[in-house]
């Protein structure tokens, strides 16, 4: 059994070694030309050629509405009143969402968890209110990419409340062309009203990345 000795200016050493049985083939493997970042893992393609990769949850992100949103028409995009949550007891992991007009760009490429959280008031019976979901990779056309809705069935001036959820998993291969953005969409748009609040996460958006893309 072969072995490869790398010794210590101390006058330990660290040993590497061949299989404990013959291999099936003679397997060849090719290290990366450069090292990683902190973290990272050395991982294989299956084919023989090694890479560093990030392991595990790298990024969890959390974004709320600070303020309430009037839509102006069936299907509106939520472009004002996005914060970051900030409050007390928190907790996120690497690089944060930046946000432009309701447009969220990613931090880094990769395969990520999207899950959109509408909390809305109605005034008025109406047949559906919901949330969307908006998906771009060419930052230009947007698809709906998810989209849940529920109803209100009672007429009433202080507002009734609803609640909808949905997500995406989402491959983020360019960080300049791939997006999301949210939207609310109503029967009546005049008697709804997406709430916000600077001190809660009523209606929020959460991002996780999964793993590479």
């Amino acid at each position: 059994m072969s072995k490869l000795h790398f010794l210590h200016s101390g006058g330990d050493k660290v040993t590497l070694t061949t299989p404990a049985s013959n291999p099936s083939t003679n397997p060849v493997f090719k290290l990366p030309q450069a090292d990683g970042t902190s973290g990272q893992a050395m991982v294989t393609n299956g084919s023989g050629a090694l890479a560093f990769a990030s392991l595990g949850v790298t990024m969890a992100d959390q974004w709320m509405l600070t303020s309430s949103f009037s839509p102006g028409g069936a299907v509106s995009i939520v472009t004002s009143g996005w914060g970051r949550v900030s409050r007390a007891g928190y907790g996120s992991i690497g690089s944060a969402m930046t946000q432009s007009s309701g447009v969220f760009t990613y931090p880094q490429t990769g395969i990520y968890f999207v899950e959109y959280t509408a909390q809305l008031i109605s005034t008025s019976a109406q047949r559906y209110l919901g949330g969307r979901i908006q998906t771009t990779h060419n930052n230009s056309s947007y698809a709906h990419a998810a989209d849940v809705n529920t109803h209100c069935g009672l007429n009433n001036s202080y507002g009734t409340y609803s609640q909808v959820t949905c997500s995406v998993i989402q491959d983020v291969q360019d960080v300049t062309q791939d997006k999301v953005r949210f939207c609310v969409s109503a029967h009546t748009p005049s008697d709804t009203t997406l709430q916000g609040d600077a001190n809660r996460a009523a209606t929020h958006v959460t991002f996780i990345r999964l793993g590479d893309t």
